[in-house]
């Protein structure tokens, strides 16, 4: 039907199906949540956006990105509390959790690879790189999770809160060079969630709870107001 109403309602069915893999019959399966909407985000993302024209002329490349931003860039930022990575180490994968997470890996590695080829796209080796940095992230994290004695992991929430920023300021970057301004919107909505969380995380104990959120809203409206001057410009450029 060429619908992207459909093939948006069609991708939703397809990405319950690797979480509820990881849901059934798992107690603790809440904390793959974060895993699947990842790796199936980056797989969207990079099929839709590596595609050379086929995905387009049936109308699934436009949706696949829509879903596929959002779902990988919220993902990554589960990563980056430390109560995550504690689950996983308490609960490692098996089974079909296992054979769920092992095929979005290689969905996403094909996200990958799609948007390698893309040689028309100026931003595609780097948007590239950004879906490989998740792909090889996030199964090691699940696979090799981090094991402090009686204290929270701190390397690998501290890797992902790189990547989260790098992400964020990246997709930025992103929708300016490429005159997008739906990826402009999206990564500075990250910008603001990543900054609220990271301050709440480190000066919450430290300030009284009054002064710390009157501090923390003038440092977002300021955040807000000259991110939203970029924006405007840009829509203004690509109107």
């Amino acid at each position: 039907m060429r619908s992207e109403a459909l093939a948006t309602l069609s991708l939703l069915a397809l990405g319950a199906w690797p979480l509820a893999e990881l849901l059934d019959g798992r107690t603790d399966g809440g904390a793959f949540v974060p895993v699947a909407a990842t790796l199936f985000g980056v797989a969207l993302y990079g099929l839709g956006t590596g595609d050379g024209g086929v995905l387009r002329s049936v109308g699934f490349a436009r949706p696949m990105r829509a879903l596929g931003l959002p779902a990988l860039l919220l993902g990554a930022f589960v990563f980056t509390f430390p109560a995550l990575h504690s689950a996983f180490d308490a609960h490692p994968l098996r089974g079909a959790a296992l054979a769920g997470v092992v095929a979005l890996v290689v969905a996403a590695a094909a996200g990958v690879l799609a948007l390698l080829r893309r040689s028309d796209r100026p931003t595609a080796r780097w948007e590239a790189a950004s879906l490989l940095t998740l792909t090889v992230l996030v199964p090691l994290a699940v696979a090799q999770p981090e094991s402090p004695a009686n204290a929270d992991p701190l390397v690998l929430p501290l890797v992902f809160n790189l990547v989260v920023a790098a992400l964020a300021l990246g997709t930025v970057a992103v929708g300016y060079l490429n005159d997008e301004p739906p990826l402009v919107t999206v990564g500075i909505v990250l910008v603001g969630i990543d900054v609220l969380a990271r301050y709440v995380d480190f000066f919450w104990d430290f300030l009284p709870r009054s002064v710390g959120f009157l501090l923390g809203g003038l440092l977002l409206l300021g955040l807000a107001w000259a991110l939203e001057r970029q924006r405007a410009r840009l829509v203004a450029r690509a109107g």
